[in-house]
């Protein structure tokens, strides 16, 4: 919905990094924002954190309030699916360097909304992601941040990046997960 869109934009004020997510230690904020800080004085972005509080995350908390960061970080708590879509659609990308995901589906939700994503090169989101969206050491503040200044800085990036991202979250879809699933149960009921 473009109304949505622009209202996202408009709220947050100019370009934008997001993160989805709730506020817990393997989300890895703490180095997000910690990234985000070493490049504040060289992008015109903002970090925008959507996602319920979590458990330990005072770091992050403590963190937000060193001056570099303020005025140019903001915290949405939660936001209903249309927002989130909307904010997918507006972000100059989504950084998503958690520690482990059991699936990533902040990731698919993001690239289907043709938002770049900067991820973690750690358990399932290499595979998630393909040759769709920059990895990165997630236990390396430095790496997030140059992938986010070149995301940032580099409009023909952010626009491949988004274009594989649609491409390849058409792969994930419950509709196609369902089939495989009664794939696998004829094939064993074949073989039984």
């Amino acid at each position: 919905e473009p109304e949505l869109v622009e209202r996202a934009r408009a709220r947050i004020g100019g370009p934008f990094f997001l993160t989805a997510g709730s506020f817990n230690p393997r989300k890895n904020l703490l180095r997000v924002c910690r990234a985000f800080a070493s490049i504040v004085d060289q992008v015109p972005h903002s970090l925008v954190l959507v996602g319920a509080r979590g458990w330990d995350d005072d770091d992050v908390w403590a963190e937000l309030d060193e001056p570099r960061l303020k005025g140019r970080v903001h915290t949405l708590g939660f936001v209903d699916d249309r927002e989130l879509c909307a904010l997918y659609s507006a972000a100059d990308a989504l950084i998503f360097a958690s520690l482990f995901e059991g699936f990533g589906l902040p990731a698919v939700e993001a690239m289907g909304a043709g938002c770049p994503v900067i991820a973690a090169q750690a358990t399932s989101l290499p595979e998630v992601m393909g040759e769709a969206g920059l990895l990165v050491d997630p236990l390396d503040v430095g790496a997030i941040a140059r992938a986010m200044l070149r995301v940032g800085r580099d409009s023909v990036l952010r626009a491949e990046l988004g274009a594989k991202g649609r491409e390849r979250a058409q792969r994930f879809s419950w509709a196609r997960a369902s089939e495989a699933t009664c794939g696998i149960y004829r094939e064993l009921a074949r073989s039984a």
